[in-house]
């Protein structure tokens, strides 16, 4: 139940600070999963960063660049 509620704290953070103004702004968090979430992509991991590489051909592409560049620019909390 902890797992269930902590994820859907987290999917609601990433609607209102990641797609704010976007058509996923109001969307359920099934549809979050299925059209932001469940994608495949490549991890690297090197010292310095992490980088994802996804197919040339996922339709969110341009979408979920935008929203990680939100993230990364939210201001930090101590």
């Amino acid at each position: 139940m902890y797992f269930a509620a902590f994820a859907y704290v987290l999917l609601e953070i990433l609607r209102r600070w990641g797609f704010p103004g976007k058509r996923l702004a109001r969307a359920k968090c099934g549809t979050i999963r299925l059209k932001f979430l469940k994608l495949g992509v490549r991890i690297r991991a090197s010292a310095r960063a992490v980088r994802l590489s996804s197919d040339e051909g996922f339709p969110e592409a341009g979408l979920s660049q935008q929203v990680l560049a939100r993230i990364q620019n939210l201001p930090q909390r101590c």
